[in-house]
């Protein structure tokens, strides 16, 4: 800055020297931006990415391909941009259509509904992915009138098939279990996927307000939940550390990182899943939580989807996993008699606190 005139804006290529010092980029930025003193020269990786996958192309399927993806990025008169990772997937998703498309056509206006749907049928797979992507495009493309047609408008419905969960294996829990035991974010991580169920964007969305150890609360999705005495004691031991590695941080967010303690942003989803070291993933720990309400409430998809916040899909998906026949039903567990059987009541969970939300589950149904 001491090279730059007053009210000089100041080029963005040039703050990012400052990482070479080991400093934080993007909050001089941010705060450069914010007083309009800032000239982004820097290359946009993702229209680099795009043009990457639009290389070869017909100009014509090019152009038309473009258009969408403008859509999908910087959204319209009637749509709001999409997120950046679906505008990624839709794209690698179409892709392969696109090139096979450039073989025998020199426009998307010679597709017809014949080719998309046996494109679509082709991989049972990603039959749902693809027939949204081939949605999306050919939607656009009508909607600005560069085809005549929609093709994708008779492509016959694709549902999607929910993944069954699958409970963790009793060596992956002592790894995670020795994790845990050795780091902060780790028991974190544990506490919030393994016993409440929230997802890596759940997780990285919790803020310092929503937490209330002395009146033992958390507060997800605007619902205040209980806090069983693992999961305050882990709030409070990454709460340690984190006063002691960044103690005059202004982020809300109860997960800090070095590339945001210089922010208000949340911390990116993948932090999490960095933190169990591959043991695991927090998908899979939430799974697994899922099934063990399921084992233990009868499946009952009422007491999941009003402890949890599942869509009824979901509750019924884990009901179905419950009631499918495994030879993990029969592993030994603390948890579990000689038969196989649960060793806890029907509808009474792994902690107290969530016994008082499957209880009032119990009692909101039967009134």
């Amino acid at each position: 800055m001491a090279i730059h005139c007053r009210d000089e804006p100041v080029r963005a290529s040039t703050v990012t020297q400052l990482a070479e010092r080991r400093l934080p980029v993007e909050p001089v930025c941010t705060v450069l931006a914010d007083l309009g003193l800032l000239d982004d020269d820097r290359e946009d990786p993702q229209r680099a990415w795009i043009e990457k996958q639009l290389d070869g192309l017909p100009d014509q399927i090019r152009d038309e391909a473009a258009a969408w993806i403008g859509q999908l990025r910087d959204g319209g008169p009637r749509s709001r941009p999409r997120a950046a990772g679906t505008l990624r997937v839709y794209l690698r998703t179409m892709r392969p259509f696109l090139i096979e498309c450039a073989a025998h056509y020199t426009t998307l206006r010679q597709v017809t509904s014949a080719d998309l749907e046996k494109w679509v049928t082709s991989d049972p797979n990603t039959r749902h992915m693809r027939a949204s992507a081939a949605g999306s495009l050919f939607r656009t493309l009508k909607a600005r009138r560069l085809v005549f047609a929609d093709p994708a408008r008779r492509l016959p419905p694709a549902r999607r098939h929910l993944p069954v969960p699958v409970p963790l294996p009793p060596d992956v829990e002592a790894q995670i279990g020795a994790l845990a035991a050795n780091n902060a974010g780790t028991r974190l991580v544990v506490a919030l996927a393994g016993v409440h169920a929230l997802t890596n964007s759940e997780i990285t969305a919790v803020q310092l307000q929503d937490v209330a150890l002395p009146e033992g609360r958390l507060r997800v999705r605007g619902d205040a939940r209980p806090l069983d005495t693992f999961t305050a004691q882990a709030i409070a031991g990454y709460l340690r550390y984190r006063h002691r590695r960044w103690p005059r941080t202004a982020n809300p967010h109860l997960i800090v990182t070095r590339l945001t303690c210089n922010g208000l942003s949340p911390a990116d989803p993948g932090t999490v899943k960095r933190w169990l070291k591959g043991a695991a993933t927090p998908a899979q720990l939430r799974q697994s939580r899922l099934l063990d309400e399921a084992l233990a409430s009868g499946g009952d998809p009422l007491i999941l989807a009003n402890m949890f916040g599942l869509a009824a899909q979901t509750s019924h998906a884990r009901r179905r996993r419950r009631q499918a026949p495994s030879p993990s039903a029969w592993l030994p567990s603390p948890s579990r008699r000689g038969d196989g059987t649960s060793a806890r009541p029907r509808g009474v969970a792994r902690c107290d606190p969530v016994n008082e939300l499957v209880l009032a589950a119990e009692l909101g149904a039967g009134g």
